[in-house]
């Protein structure tokens, strides 16, 4: 069983159901029921979305170091299992997200955002090699999930869908262009897809992270952009808020801030520390996110629980915090390797535990699902 969980990564599969289920909210769906169903189909989503990244990469996966225990690419999944997984979980999404929209009696609208985000991200996972600022794709799908979720309510407040809805789009933006760019930036090989933190400059050598200054106004401007889009909804967009809770929402995120500077501007290249900042990062901000709504419908405050279900979840089927599958992996290889070098007398240096490092190569996520 924990293959085919490890397939559909599903200790980072809430983000999805999440994304539903606030665009949900924003569109005044406050149904436990329908709320439940955006939020399975969601996860649905996800599980489509995950197995069909490690089918699309499993060739690449073999290749790239840590990558290889992907459960497709180790061989404890045959192609076969994978696709049948991946095919099953898109239909339950489907007929789960068509259910709700009949028994809501809006069918068009939503199904059309639906449709829009189901083929944007699988775009993702068809192009992430090919083109540059592929990221954007998951940016643009996350905003298409939230939508289909607001059109089941009937867009009873549009501004304030269309805020939630890239609210989600930019904290999923900070994730893979901030904290994973600056985590491949180390291992970017001509040929490959070209990360939108490679082409604005940054780089790793040695072992030291040279951000370039292109790089580190965008992360301070796309995370700007996502501070000022936390506050606009219970101004613009007229939603109702206690002070104590919009305090508290904005401290939270200042927190995910100082996180993301702190992996930025360090000047020691730390795997670990870039990790762990990164599950910080989504613990502060998926903490915050279901606060915005505390004062309309308290019960979507139980969302709040579920960053820390991850990490419990990626501790148990990975052995470390998980930001993203690739960085999960890549550290824990990289501890177990040192620690069985130090118990060999060897040097705490690296997967190889001494100067074969660089031989035993860097490895890249090719276009992880985050």
């Amino acid at each position: 069983m924990y293959p085919v969980l490890r397939l559909v990564r599903i200790y980072q599969a809430p983000i999805t159901g999440t994304a539903l289920v606030l665009g949900g909210v924003a569109g005044g769906i406050y149904s436990p029921t329908t709320l439940t169903g955006l939020f399975l189909s969601g996860l649905f989503l996800h599980f489509f979305f995950s197995a069909s990244n490690d089918i699309m990469d499993v060739d690449e996966d073999r290749k790239r170091g840590s990558l290889r225990n992907h459960p497709l690419a180790a061989g404890e999944i045959t192609p076969r299992k994978a696709n049948t997984v991946a095919f099953l979980s898109l239909l339950a999404a489907a007929l789960i997200f068509t259910s709700l929209s009949l028994y809501a009696g809006t069918v068009s609208a939503p199904l059309v955002f639906f449709l829009m985000g189901v083929v944007l991200l699988s775009s993702y996972n068809v192009v992430n090699k090919m083109l540059p600022g592929t990221e954007f794709l998951l940016m643009l799908g996350f905003i298409s999930l939230s939508l289909s979720g607001s059109a089941l309510g009937g867009f009873p407040d549009p501004l304030l869908a269309v805020l939630i809805s890239l609210l989600l789009g930019f904290h999923l933006l900070v994730l893979v262009t901030v904290f994973n760019g600056v985590w491949e930036a180390k291992d970017r090989v001509e040929g490959e897809k070209a990360l939108l933190s490679f082409i604005l400059g940054a780089r790793k050598r040695g072992n030291r992270f040279l951000s370039s200054p292109l790089f580190l106004i965008y992360s301070l401007a796309v995370q700007g952009v996502l501070l000022l889009l936390l506050l606009l909804p219970f101004t613009l967009g007229d939603l109702p808020y206690w002070r104590g809770q919009l305090a508290l929402v904005f401290l939270l995120y200042l927190g995910g801030m100082l996180f993301a500077y702190r992996v930025i501007t360090a000047p020691i290249y730390d795997e670990n520390v870039i990790a762990r900042s990164g599950v910080y990062y989504y613990i502060t901000i998926g903490t915050a996110l279901p606060m915005l709504f505390a004062a309309v419908h308290p019960g979507i405050m139980l969302l709040a629980l579920l960053p820390f279900l991850e990490v419990a979840a990626a501790k148990r089927l990975l052995g470390v915090p998980a930001m993203a599958p690739t960085m999960a992996v890549k550290v824990k290889t990289y501890t177990r390797a040192a620690a069985q070098g130090r118990q060999a007398g060897g040097r705490r240096t690296g997967p190889t535990g001494g100067k074969d490092r660089k031989a035993a190569g860097n490895t890249r996520s090719g276009g992880e699902w985050p």
